[in-house]
């Protein structure tokens, strides 16, 4: 009597061949992912939108030359520029941006189930999230530097070079990093919340719940908490688009300034730094952690 067949076990599993390239992996999917924002409907919209409180501000900038003699203000250009970097219609118009090339990055691939095809490759988790990640990353980073960095130069001709970088000789270096604070701030989150859903749109609606959910409990708390003032500041900046801009603040040096015709340029109080910060990580950390978790070639049916 013949031996019984063995039917091989063809379930799916992870790529466990040798990986070639392991510090470019990640590229391919950051590549894919930038080619696919690109296209998308109301993206270069969306980008000159972000870019034009920038170009306000050269007006201003412009303005305030011609008009300094009659109006004798002297403006700071960190506490202009601060204004603009760290306003609510700025960050509001950063995180739209950041949603329209970032809430599908992977809901839409959990819809299609291409982790499977992704994962099948010489492809780690690790390196799908990093790739991801940069595909979000970049284009956030991108619309916040750019129009930041031509302003500033700007400024600068306007100035007079020499004179400019006397005053001001890091500005154009800090650029960097404030653009990186947004950038990895919604590159993270929306990693995140993308990783856990299946709908695009769904993503948005979360992180847009979860940005007027936080703005509204900090100022309730700020408002009903008996603080002194400082402390009340900083904790209005304790919502998720506030760390952001007080974070922008440290950087810059600071805050937007608030003129008054008869006392002359008041500047406000910088928010403090340790709390913001702590809660900046903590976003990351969590959100990145949480979309490692999820990310993977099959469901899991447990029960």
């Amino acid at each position: 009597m013949s031996q019984p067949t063995r039917i091989a076990d063809l379930s799916y599993r992870n790529y466990d061949g040798p990986k070639t390239l392991s510090a470019t992996r990640w590229w391919s999917i950051t590549k894919n992912g930038l080619r696919m924002n690109i296209r998308k409907k109301n993206f270069w919209t969306l980008a000159i939108f972000c870019a034009l409180p920038y170009l306000i501000m050269v007006i201003n900038l412009f303005f305030t030359q011609t008009i300094r003699e009659f109006q004798r203000i002297k403006i700071p250009l960190e506490a202009t520029f601060a204004q603009y970097y760290g306003g609510s219609f700025v960050v509001f118009l950063v995180m739209f941006f950041a949603m329209l090339v970032g809430a599908g990055s992977i809901a839409a691939d959990n819809r299609a189930n291409a982790l499977q095809i992704y994962l099948s490759k010489a492809i780690t988790k690790f390196d799908y999230l990093v790739g991801k990640w940069l595909s979000i990353f970049i284009p956030v980073y991108a619309v916040v530097f750019l129009p930041a960095f031509l302003a500033i130069t700007y400024a600068a001709l306007d100035q007079g070079v020499v004179e400019f970088f006397k005053q001001h000789p890091t500005l154009h270096l800090k650029l960097f990093l404030l653009a990186a604070i947004p950038a990895a701030f919604h590159a993270s989150m929306l990693c995140g919340i993308s990783a856990w859903n299946k709908t695009p749109w769904v993503v948005g609606v979360i992180y847009i719940a979860l940005v007027f959910f936080t703005d509204a409990a900090v100022n309730i708390v700020a408002d009903v908490v008996d603080m002194s003032d400082p402390q009340a500041f900083t904790l209005r900046h304790l919502s998720l688009l506030g760390i952001l801009s007080g974070l922008g603040y440290h950087v810059i040096g600071s805050a937007p300034a608030e003129f008054d015709f008869r006392s002359g340029l008041e500047i406000p109080s910088l928010p403090e730094f340790p709390p913001l910060f702590a809660v900046y990580i903590v976003c990351i950390v969590v959100s990145l952690l949480l979309a490692f978790s999820r990310i993977r070639a099959v469901e899991v049916v447990q029960g």
